[in-house]
């Protein structure tokens, strides 16, 4: 496990990290050190959503699932969701095809300066841009793009997904300064899973590890310890936000709702992206 992690773990406070840090995607392209679950902050928002629909047996409006991101961003730390080289490349060549973004995107020759461009779009750009990037060939992030293909098996409806990602992007050109819109380089070239647990009482004062990747060591990284406090810290605060909004949600039930859910799209998740790979489990 030492060999896997590294020497030099950087560990942090949970309640540290709620308050100014971020849950980034497990995925193992990241060149920075992570706390990991499937989709960052944006999956795990995605899969409360997707559990109060079930709880209630309700499909939630737009209008509401604006004031619950709007929320959870005043709440919380940073609020990640990542893209990737190849999806941004392919958004940027779709984009052309638009007569209206025509003459703008020829000035792109690369995913890396049409990115860039993508973090202030006005409101005539991003008109248009926006309906692509809720498509799942201009995602890339291979979570969120597998909640939108495969709505039945992730339990959670596209519609739910596509209005997230939607608000996500419209306070993102509103100058949000919590969304982290990132984008990852590379292949895939993970070699293992490691899912790091806890066999003790979670709480703010628990501390879990930065993990780091290297080229040769690359890792899927599940953060069940800090996916299970973020849960409950969001289940708490959507509740809040729901009752105001004559939604009466039991917040214990969302919990636990939720973390059946987390672990039935961790595994689907990982099926995909992670076939035959070893799994490790390092209880902290």
């Amino acid at each position: 496990m030492k060999q896997l992690l590294g020497k030099n773990l950087h560990w942090v406070k949970l309640g540290e990290l709620e308050e100014h840090g971020e849950l980034s995607c497990i995925d193992g392209r990241h060149n920075h050190c992570i706390i990991g679950a499937p989709g960052g902050n944006m999956g795990e928002f995605i899969l409360l959503l997707s559990a109060i629909e079930q709880q209630l047996n309700i499909q939630l409006e737009n209008s509401l699932i604006d004031s619950l991101l709007n929320e959870f961003l005043n709440s919380f730390g940073k609020f990640y969701m990542h893209t990737d080289t190849h999806a941004v490349q392919n958004l940027l060549q779709e984009s052309t095809q638009i007569k209206a973004l025509s003459k703008w995107t020829s000035h792109f020759n690369n995913a890396e300066a049409f990115f860039d461009a993508l973090q202030t779009l006005d409101e005539k750009k991003a008109k248009h841009i926006l309906p692509l990037l809720l498509s799942a060939n201009n995602i890339g992030c291979g979570h969120i793009q597998l909640l939108i293909k495969n709505s039945k098996l992730y339990r959670t409806r596209t519609a739910l997904v596509e209005m997230t990602l939607k608000n996500f992007f419209l306070q993102l050109w509103k100058g949000n300064k919590k969304i982290h819109y990132a984008m990852l380089e590379g292949e895939h070239n993970e070699k293992c899973v490691i899912n790091i647990d806890s066999q003790h009482e979670i709480n703010e004062n628990t501390l879990v590890p930065y993990i780091c990747n290297k080229n040769k060591e690359s890792k899927f990284v599940n953060h069940s310890v800090a996916r299970h406090f973020f849960l409950q810290q969001g289940s708490t605060l959507l509740t809040k936000i729901a009752r105001q909004h004559n939604i009466n949600i039991d917040q214990q039930t969302l919990f636990e709702e939720a973390i059946k859910l987390s672990v039935f799209q961790l595994n689907s998740t990982l099926d995909k992206l992670a076939t035959d790979l070893p799994t490790f489990r390092w209880v902290v």
